[in-house]
């Protein structure tokens, strides 16, 4: 399955030193002192399977209302929804959710096609999980739920070439990470929205 991924590099600060619980060149939680050159790629996946502890449900909905009048049979809505509750078995726990694991995860989009012309808007859900797991459950980092809203549009001018416009994050959510409870915060990162344009022509 096709599934988009958020890619960064690895390049710290010349202040920052690892921590006890990260790991070089791939886990920090001061994510702001090491990511630079963050870019979205869709890529494939294997579709996820459930484990024998696991249970995963996933409903999707794609639908063009190509039944609507005129300009507006050019619309159509993508959801999608997915649904795990999993276990682990964790030192000195009785029972643990999965770390790096969200219980819900969802997308919804409005799109548009018609004369040449595509656009996308889209809001996009993950639900908090372990980022990092601590000597007990009050000491778990958490990475806590977020909604983002997204937008990108493009025109055909010719047969193979195209312009197009991509906005990300532009509710400017940010980043939020807290021990055990979202009363105990140790992290808030904004990045703000940002937006690229260009020519994409095929040969």
């Amino acid at each position: 399955m096709k599934a988009v991924c958020n890619f960064a590099e690895w390049d710290p600060r010349p202040e920052f030193k690892l921590g006890s619980k990260d790991i070089e060149g791939q886990l920090t939680y001061l994510g702001s002192k090491v990511w630079r050159h963050p870019h979205i790629e869709i890529v494939e996946k294997e579709i996820p399977k459930p484990g024998p502890t696991e249970v995963l449900i996933e409903v999707n909905w794609q639908q063009q209302l190509s039944f609507l009048p005129g300009f507006l049979n050019g619309l159509g809505i993508y959801a999608n929804y997915t649904y795990t509750k999993s276990s682990a078995d964790l030192p000195d726990r009785a029972d643990s959710i999965l770390p790096g694991q969200s219980g819900s995860v969802g997308n919804l989009a409005l799109t548009y096609e018609k004369y040449g012309f595509t656009a996308r808007f889209g809001v996009n859900y993950h639900g908090k999980y372990i980022w990092a797991v601590g000597e007990d459950e009050d000491s778990d980092i958490y990475y806590d739920s977020r909604m983002q809203f997204d937008f990108s549009a493009s025109q055909r001018l010719f047969e193979d070439f195209r312009v197009y416009v991509e906005a990300i994050n532009l509710s400017n959510r940010p980043l939020r990470y807290y021990i055990g409870d979202t009363l105990r915060p140790i992290k808030r990162e904004f990045y703000s929205w940002w937006m690229h344009a260009g020519i994409k022509w095929s040969l």
